[in-house]
């Protein structure tokens, strides 16, 4: 088994939440948005393959969803208690295999960009505009793995390294990292590189997640590439279940670098904390509205923006000070 974060608090009657990571990164990157929810929910953020887990993945070995899925399976427990997944990027689109692996013992998924790109070719039902759009979302896809397999096949680690993150954090991410962030990049690449072979050798139809019946809250970025901005819209047209909520001025890695609270102190840790008195009230809100929206709204991290009555789309408009999370999670 990978390895896992956790709080303490744990309670075989509270709900689960599991929390799976983007490319790159690890179960840490949920350590600020666990604190808060851990009085109140049994939360485990594990390592998916590759990452920290000396053994777990061997280097250029062959990976499929599938792989990532069977190593997760028993955190999903029986099925007497389902369990509520929260997913990013690469960690959303494991989250989805479990679901369509073992759908009865989903609670609901919350999804923040999930990268299942097989979907930019799911457009038989699609208008034209939709069609050429998803098309030109293939085509950049293609283009930024194509990129990042040559250099890293190559041995250019720091290349591919550039590549990837300027992709999907904007031009600039790279320049922007310190030295340490670079170096884990970089020594990432190998488990990146199986990471687009598995999603590009992806067969599920897009029929298949019709059968997901849970809950599920699909959140997304208005500064993300086209590519996930696009899967997520595919995913909303065949999720019988799905709510979908844009927050405008959100990248791509925005939950990573919310989330993420390696570079501080454990005391600056325990200042991003909800307090005692805090913490009650934000779960009497969650509990009102049947689900998590914001982790920082009681702190005013988000504010809703022209919502429409008409659709199934929430936009929400980012505060200059970035929210903490935004979680989705339907409460039982």
């Amino acid at each position: 088994m990978s390895s896992i974060h956790s709080l303490p608090h744990a309670d075989a009657g509270r709900q689960n939440i599991l929390c799976l990571h983007c490319s790159g990164g690890s179960g840490r990157q949920w350590r600020s948005l666990m604190a808060p929810l851990a009085p109140y929910f049994n939360i485990r953020s594990p390592d998916l393959l590759g990452y920290a887990s000396p053994g777990s993945w061997r280097a250029g070995a062959m990976l499929t969803l599938d792989d990532e899925a069977d190593r997760l399976q028993a955190l999903l427990g029986d099925g007497e208690q389902p369990v509520h997944l929260l997913g990013h990027s690469y960690g959303a689109a494991v989250a989805l295999q479990l679901a369509l692996r073992w759908p009865e013992q989903v609670a609901s998924l919350t999804l923040y960009e999930p990268v299942r790109f097989a979907l930019l070719a799911d457009v038989k039902e699609a208008g034209a505009a939709e069609a050429a759009q998803a098309g030109e979302a293939r085509y950049q896809i293609n283009s930024a793995a194509n990129r990042f397999a040559l250099a890293a096949m190559s041995g250019r680690h720091d290349e591919a390294a550039e590549r990837f993150v300027d992709f999907w954090g904007g031009p600039g991410s790279w320049a922007a990292m310190d030295a340490r962030r670079r170096q884990l990049q970089v020594a990432s690449v190998p488990k990146v590189l199986a990471e687009y072979q598995a999603l590009m050798a992806d067969g599920i139809p897009g029929s298949a997640y019709e059968r997901l019946t849970m809950p599920v809250h699909l959140l997304g970025g208005t500064s993300s590439p086209l590519p996930v901005r696009m899967v997520l819209r595919r995913l909303a047209a065949r999720l019988p279940q799905a709510a979908t909520v844009s927050i405008v001025g959100l990248g791509h890695m925005g939950p990573a670098f919310q989330f993420t609270l390696d570079d501080q102190s454990d005391d600056d840790r325990q200042e991003e904390r909800v307090d005692d008195e805090e913490g009650p009230a934000l779960l009497e809100q969650f509990t009102e509205e049947a689900h998590l929206w914001s982790l920082a709204s009681a702190r005013g991290g988000v504010a809703p923006c022209a919502a429409c009555k008409g659709c199934s789309e929430t936009v929400l408009v980012a505060s200059s000070k970035p929210p903490a999370g935004i979680l989705g999670i339907t409460l039982a």
